[in-house]
């Protein structure tokens, strides 16, 4: 959490820079500063996914080799290590595949979705179990 936190209010920085809006005053990782920058962050997400090679350097897969991605990239690459550390990742689904109709989908963990293996058919966690919950009626 160390690691995530540092690398959001460093994105928070970045951000407020790049739009040249007010930053935070520095107050260290505590969870008000956390729950301001998410709500910061949140409250500027359209403006934060239009800006132009918008990277962040990131530990997510080891610390000692830090990776640079997108901040798509980054909230998704979070997200899947996080559930893999409380074994949360769904790995796959009893949902008929929309495009062919089989039971064939697949967690993609770095893709944050289920895919086809069968037409490649990208489907939502969501869409997943609406399918699920609509076969069993």
């Amino acid at each position: 959490m160390h690691t995530l936190t540092g690398e959001l209010l460093a994105v928070r920085h970045d951000v407020a820079e790049r739009l040249a809006l007010a930053d935070l005053v520095p107050g260290g990782r505590s969870g008000v500063m956390r729950s301001r920058t998410v709500t910061w962050l949140v409250d500027k997400l359209d403006q934060v996914l239009a800006l132009d090679g918008l990277m962040v350097r990131s530990a997510v897969g080891d610390a000692d080799r830090p990776v640079e991605l997108g901040p798509v990239e980054w909230a998704l690459a979070w997200e899947s290590r996080l559930r893999r550390l409380v074994d949360d990742e769904p790995g796959s689904t009893p949902a008929r595949c929309p495009g062919c109709g089989r039971r064939e989908l697949k967690w993609q963990p770095r893709a944050g979705i289920y895919v086809c293996a069968e037409c490649d058919h990208h489907v939502s966690e969501a869409e997943a179990m609406d399918l699920v919950g609509e076969e069993a009626g």
